[in-house]
């Protein structure tokens, strides 16, 4: 057994991504199968058996992530892990940075367009799935609501918990943030074909992934590895998805913003001299 561990060890990485796409795309596979008829439709249409699929499907990446960090490191390493998410002690300027998603990015850079001549209008959604989000406190309630049901609970401790540290310790903080991303928005393919899900154009939605993995990745490592800036800024840029909205045109414009900012990154993140870059040990 123990030679059987070792050996698993040095595919750490390979053994995550199996166990988490296969659990995840059996569960969201049913749900598409029966989205289509092809499986009873009573699973899609029962709100209670969508819920159900859709969220354990979405958590696959955290139970992995915790699985197999107690799996190759014991209690010790899970606990570990789960302590990085309390790790909240830094400059409040990491917390500003925590606003400026990519989300954020684009719908401020709409705005401006809009004030200047464009054809676009930003607005505040009023309700999103029975959550008022024209208030304050309706935003609130929701943002937590999304933490916990909506992906960042359910991801980070697999995507940066388990699988950043450990592609950063063989490849370059920028490289390892676009692996992730690339994995994160394959992950998430079964939803663009379920119908309802909210998801299209994959293509846009993978270049956006790994722009907001490398900004994650970013602060991730000036944080020395914390949890609670990826759930921050996973869970933060979620709800400005679903809180606000545009009409009108949208301009390309608006993403040559948000590549120039990433590009910033990049250069902060190409330094010789970088201090903690956090790494699986």
């Amino acid at each position: 057994m123990y030679r059987l561990k070792e050996k698993l060890k040095n595919k750490q990485i390979l053994l995550f991504l199996i166990t988490t796409f296969t659990g995840t795309y059996l569960l969201w596979g049913i749900l598409l199968l029966s989205s289509k008829g092809i499986l009873s439709k009573v699973i899609y249409r029962n709100s209670a058996y969508n819920t159900f699929l859709h969220v354990l499907g979405a958590s696959m990446p955290s139970i992995m992530g915790i699985v197999f960090t107690g799996y190759f490191g014991g209690v010790k390493k899970i606990k570990r892990l789960l302590k990085k998410l309390t790790n909240w002690k830094f400059n409040i300027i990491f917390y500003l940075l925590s606003l400026v998603t990519l989300n954020a990015q684009l719908f401020l850079s709409y705005f401006i367009f809009s004030i200047v001549g464009f054809n676009i209008k930003v607005f505040v959604n009023h309700s999103f799935q029975g959550f008022k989000t024209d208030t304050i406190l309706g935003i609130f309630v929701l943002f937590i609501v999304i933490v916990l049901f909506g992906g960042p609970i359910q991801e980070e401790f697999g995507w940066r918990g388990f699988l950043l540290p450990r592609l950063q310790k063989k490849f370059h903080p920028v490289f390892s943030a676009v692996i992730v991303g690339v994995v994160w928005s394959i992950w998430h393919l079964p939803m663009f074909f379920i119908s309802g899900s909210g998801y299209n154009d994959f293509l846009i939605y993978m270049v956006e992934t790994i722009i907001l993995s490398i900004e994650i990745t970013w602060i991730y490592n000036k944080t020395n590895g914390s949890l609670l800036f990826p759930v921050l800024i996973h869970g933060i840029d979620n709800t400005y998805g679903v809180v606000l909205g545009t009409s009108g045109n949208k301009t390309m414009l608006a993403y040559i913003v948000v590549i120039v900012i990433a590009f910033f990154i990049v250069i902060d993140m190409c330094r010789k001299n970088q201090k903690g870059v956090w790494r699986y040990e």
